[in-house]
């Protein structure tokens, strides 16, 4: 009986082991993912400087740049999508043409795209079990609740009705923002072209942010033999 109980005490602490180093192995899995794609998106940098700004305001039309972030995202998670964001905007001050308010604006307007999703797949305890937390109906349908939540985010469905809240949310944040910036740093006080505009480009900003990515990570079979979450 002791031989049994003793073998038992064994097995449970070579699972243990496992399990500590697997997590290990994942962890430094991701810290490698968002090391690449946050210099990938600095490397993506001089492009993005080549695209055409806003006269006197300086923000580019399209920044290619958050791409990565978000390919990042999806791939490996949220915290990798908010390690890749938070080394890629710092180093993005050795290159912006407006550091420091250049990539801070970038970081605020990209962050809703990676935490809106990220936190609509999470599960929840559920009275002991795991059940999908979303309360939204499409999420909540057809989906099996041992489902991890990058291949929930992987649904187009999902997807999508995650990818709404967050770009109104990031309208939410940009436009104050910019409100206050751009008549302090550019001198321009028109409200109604300030706001006109940051809805423009964070409108157009937004599309290439959503589509771009899903279509490089999900269809090209990318996230099935890369996926970290």
């Amino acid at each position: 009986m002791q031989d049994s109980e003793n073998t038992i005490e064994r097995d449970i602490e070579k699972e243990m082991e496992l399990s500590d180093e697997s997590e290990r192995s994942n962890m430094t899995k991701k810290l490698a993912l968002a090391t690449i794609f946050a210099a990938l998106s600095i490397a993506i940098t001089p492009i993005a400087s080549m695209i055409p700004r806003i006269p006197l305001w300086g923000i580019a039309l399209f920044d290619p740049v958050s791409l990565f972030w978000i390919i990042a995202f999806l791939l490996g998670g949220g915290w990798v999508g908010l390690v890749t964001m938070s080394a890629g905007a710092v180093a993005l001050n050795f290159f912006d043409p407006t550091p420091i308010i250049g990539p801070l604006l970038k970081f605020v307007a990209t962050l809703p795209l990676v935490v809106i999703p990220w936190l609509g797949v999470r599960s929840s305890l559920n009275g002991g079990t795991r059940a999908p937390i979303s309360k939204i109906p499409i999420l909540g349908r057809k989906l099996n609740p041992e489902m991890s939540e990058g291949d929930r985010l992987s649904k187009l469905p999902v997807y999508l009705s995650l990818m709404i809240p967050a770009f109104l949310l990031r309208l939410v944040l940009m436009i104050p923002l910019n409100l206050v910036i751009v008549p302090i740093l550019w001198g321009l006080d028109d409200v109604a072209f300030i706001i006109g505009y940051t809805l423009v480009l964070n409108s157009l900003q937004t599309i290439f942010d959503v589509v771009v990515p899903y279509v490089t990570v999900y269809p090209t079979k990318i996230f099935k033999h890369f996926k970290l979450w």
